[in-house]
């Protein structure tokens, strides 16, 4: 099976909790990359079937390059996130051969995960990605760093802000997006999400131009440090 990851909400227990989440958010007017998702539920041998699919839309959308990612039902818990277990590829190129090729990688990590999908996906040409944490007084914890050197591939952030609605501290440096708007925006897209997912937030995030794309939600699975 194959569903558009921005046309209709996903079942969780079906495609996975990211790719779940990720096509609710989108349903509620936050930006997400567009992208495809696949069953990925018998396994790496039947992902070339998919071939035609998968072909009619890298023709479609044309993106710039491609990131595949892993969408399994064993990922993104309320109580464990899984997180660095199953296999993302980036910078592939949007040709077929090179993101089928990407596919059965990252379907190869999933096999003993219960199911879910793989979710191929645009990838953002993002001048800065994050990640932020809601705190339950309502504060976020946001750590950052240039596109280049992603704190969401495990880089060391190249800034770390604390932020409310009526301030933020900034420690590190933050030079692609004013400090002031990127709180800004976040607390915006925090308070978006919270109306549609009732846990604290752990978000992944990139920007494009300024505007905030969401790349990933899940449940905060470990405590945060309160604001200073």
């Amino acid at each position: 099976m194959i569903a558009e990851l921005l046309a209709r909400e996903l079942s969780s227990a079906r495609w996975g909790p990211k790719a779940a989440r990720l096509s609710q958010a989108a349903l509620h007017g936050v930006p997400v990359p567009q992208g495809l998702c696949l069953d990925s539920a018998a396994g790496p041998a039947a992902l070339d079937q998919h071939r035609p699919a998968l072909a009619h839309w890298l023709t479609a959308t044309r993106p710039p390059a491609v990131i595949v990612r892993s969408s399994a039902t064993a990922e993104d818990g309320a109580e464990v996130s899984a997180a660095g277990r199953f296999l993302t590829v980036r910078d592939v190129r949007p040709h077929l051969a090179d993101v089928l090729d990407a596919l059965q990688r990252v379907s190869t990590s999933q096999e003993r995960a219960g199911g879910g999908c793989v979710i191929v996906q645009q990838q953002l040409h993002a001048e800065l990605m994050g990640v932020t944490f809601s705190r339950p007084d309502g504060s976020l914890l946001t750590e950052g760093s240039p596109a280049a050197a992603a704190v969401t591939d495990g880089a060391a952030p190249a800034f770390t802000m604390n932020s409310t609605r009526e301030s933020f501290s900034l420690h590190g440096e933050l030079t692609t997006v004013p400090p002031v708007l990127l709180a800004l925006y976040l607390d915006r897209l925090v308070r978006r999400l919270a109306e549609i997912f009732p846990f604290p937030l752990d978000l992944e995030w990139a920007t494009v131009a300024g505007q905030v794309f969401l790349l990933q939600v899940r449940p905060v699975t470990a405590s945060i440090e309160p604001a200073a």
